[in-house]
């Protein structure tokens, strides 16, 4: 398996550029990278917010949605515009996705591209998992992910024909840092991996090993974001001791059951006399034979 990073090392070599965009833009990385991580950005253990964002046909998804069956790996990129997010999410369909079902875990990819702009991506890129626009990168904004590209990056992809402005909807330039979360069903960071040099990105390899460190999908978890607990068998939570006790209880209780049936028996007996006279039956010393009898009458009664 090719990792992204052999093949981002391949588009930076093959990519063709003129040198002075290429000083530039390597120039930008170079600054972004000694900046490193954002002070006060999203680390593991913090509960996020819960957020609603567009896909790219426009229907509204939630948070809640993403985690109902289980974690949501949530991949955040510049932009279909970009070479590595590009080279990222076709890694990410190919060698990440079909391992997710192993984990109950959903992946999807979010941009501060439109809509349109992210179907886009999603068409060019074969993508089968969720693409989500974030508006303005206000979620970006929130998890302390975003940065501003410096003027000089901005002039050099205006010249190569690249615009970012026109893909979005509030027409700025502020963009996520390339990050990875996982996120679980109590909305709690379990993984972070943040970019600060855009050309870097999260390896399948590391996604999945913080995929394992979660504890197993829970079959019983429904939309409420509550785990149903585990019925377990009285019998399994009893001691060997406990459960002789519950059998001796038990004897002890058919036992006088039998004997309230006596004494039923009994009270017919008693009253047999006034019974078989209900019945115009002769009495005799083979009365008690026909108890059967009154019994049958007894329950045609009822």
């Amino acid at each position: 398996m090719t990792t992204i990073a052999e093949q981002a090392n391949h588009v930076k070599a093959a990519s063709g550029l003129p040198a002075e965009v290429v000083a530039v833009f390597a120039s930008d990385q170079a600054a972004l990278a000694a900046g490193g991580i954002p002070t006060g950005a999203a680390a593991v253990g913090d509960q996020i917010t819960a957020f609603t964002l567009p896909d790219a046909t426009g229907k509204l998804r939630t948070l809640d949605e993403l985690t109902v069956d289980g974690p949501a790996v949530i991949v955040f990129y510049r932009g279909g515009w970009c070479p590595y997010c590009n080279l990222t999410l076709r890694t990410y369909e190919r060698d990440l996705l079909p391992q997710l079902s192993g984990h109950s875990a959903r992946l999807v990819a979010i941009s501060p591209e439109t809509p349109d702009a992210s179907l886009s991506t999603q068409e060019k890129d074969e993508l089968t998992y969720t693409v989500l626009s974030d508006a303005g990168a206000q979620l970006a904004d929130a998890l302390g992910i975003t940065f501003d590209p410096s003027e000089e990056g901005l002039v050099a992809q205006r010249a190569l024909g690249v615009d970012i402005r026109t893909t979005r909807e509030d027409g700025g330039t502020r963009l996520p840092m390339p990050t990875v979360l996982i996120v679980d069903r109590d909305h709690i960071l379990r993984f972070v991996d943040i970019h600060p040099d855009y050309t870097g990105r999260t390896e399948v390899s590391d996604i999945l090993a913080g995929l394992r460190t979660l504890p197993p999908s829970d079959p019983t978890y429904r939309a409420t974001g509550r785990s149903t607990p585990t019925r377990r068998s009285p019998r399994s939570t009893h001691t060997a001791r406990g459960r002789s006790a519950i059998a001796d209880g038990r004897r002890t209780i058919e036992r006088r059951i039998a004997e309230s049936l006596v004494l039923t028996v009994g009270a017919v007996e008693k009253h047999i006399q006034s019974i078989l006279s209900k019945l115009d039956l002769q009495q005799s010393a083979t009365d008690h034979r026909r108890v059967p009898a009154v019994l049958a009458y007894l329950q045609q009664s009822d």
